[in-house]
């Protein structure tokens, strides 16, 4: 992630020859959100949007349906939540080993782990004993991508399986930059606080 990357924004669609002669929504999304520190990502393929998803931190995926490569309609659908499914799994297994690589036992687990460190001072009047105690470093979070569905019409199939993958968002186009925007703003709201994410 480059240091001045605020959010990390994946988009997919379709080749960007076969888009209309004027500026295409996702250029003009990228030129608009760049100066704020949003970093872009572009796919035209579904296997191109796994691969950036699992080797960057990707916040906000715009997937559209008719990906290249998809296997059929709710295929990237598929493979978010087989990534959350992953991303899931990875963060569990972290928390389960602590710093040293060792394995907690349940006790821990349950109490939650501790360094103490203990330092002996001796000076004239007699020694000081000083105790420090602190929580090791919690593991970074694994970042799932929130993600916004673009389909080229309503479907009511796509809508309920969309549902159960937890897509945040379904739009039909044409897009409209103004709500594809909104709907980045709701995002950040609802899983960052309304806040860069870090």
């Amino acid at each position: 992630m480059v240091a001045s990357s605020r959010l990390n924004l994946l988009v997919t669609h379709r080749d960007a020859r076969a888009a209309a002669t004027r500026d295409p929504w996702y250029q003009t999304m990228t030129q608009l959100l760049t100066p704020l520190g949003v970093r872009t990502f572009e796919a035209t393929t579904a296997p191109e949007a796994i691969t950036m998803i699992e080797h960057n931190p990707i916040h906000l995926a715009v997937v559209d349906t008719r990906l290249e490569g998809l296997g059929g309609q709710l295929g990237v659908l598929r493979l978010i939540r087989k990534l959350r499914d992953q991303t899931h799994t990875a963060a569990q297994a972290a928390t389960a080993v602590d710093t040293s690589g060792q394995h907690k036992g349940a006790a821990e687990k349950a109490a939650g782990s501790f360094r103490v460190q203990v330092q002996i001072q001796s000076h004239p009047q007699g020694q000081r004993i000083e105790v420090h105690m602190s929580r090791p470093p919690e593991p970074p979070p694994v970042i799932s991508p929130t993600v916004i569905l673009l389909t080229p019409s309503r479907n009511d199939a796509l809508l309920h399986e969309a549902l159960e993958c937890n897509a945040f968002s379904v739009v039909t186009e044409p897009v409209d930059v103004n709500m594809m925007l909104e709907l980045m703003a709701r995002a950040l709201r609802r899983f960052h606080q309304n806040l860069w994410p870090q």
